[in-house]
């Protein structure tokens, strides 16, 4: 019997460096989202060209969190994803890789609707509170 195959210590080296940088583009996504950057369509379309593969691996739940949802929140937003999808897979295994997988439909309108929903509540007049909210909530 032979003796199993190795790696030579450049193979783990390539791969490690691949995993950093994949690691960085992640991080830099992420830290896009949160300051505004990198918008969530910013981030979809990129994670569906070839070059951008590494973004597919972020969590849903990541993202939301990125553009400010609480712990909380974000739980409730990925259970809603889940149902308005239809995806039978566990919220906390939802990443951007399936919500843009060209393979099903409504993905990327279910996190749409469920990123930029405000529950109903209505912002604030422009210079709350040294303004009142016209009647009716409307500004």
């Amino acid at each position: 019997m032979s003796p199993a195959p190795t790696l030579a210590p450049t193979d783990m080296s390539v791969a490690s460096a691949h995993l950093r940088e994949a690691r960085r583009v992640r991080g830099d996504a992420v830290q896009g989202l949160a300051s505004g950057v990198l918008s969530l369509g910013d981030l979809l379309e990129l994670a569906e060209l070839p070059e951008w593969v590494a973004l597919r691996q972020i969590p849903v739940g990541v993202v939301l969190r990125a553009l400010g949802s609480s712990e909380a929140r974000t739980r409730h937003q990925l259970e809603e994803i889940r149902r308005l999808s239809g995806a039978s897979s566990s919220p906390n295994r939802l990443t951007v890789g399936w919500v843009v997988d060209r393979r099903a439909t409504g993905r990327v309108e279910a996190l749409a609707d469920v990123a930029l929903s405000t529950n109903g509540r209505v912002a604030p007049a422009p210079r709350w509170p040294f303004s009142t909210v016209p009647s009716g909530g409307q500004q």
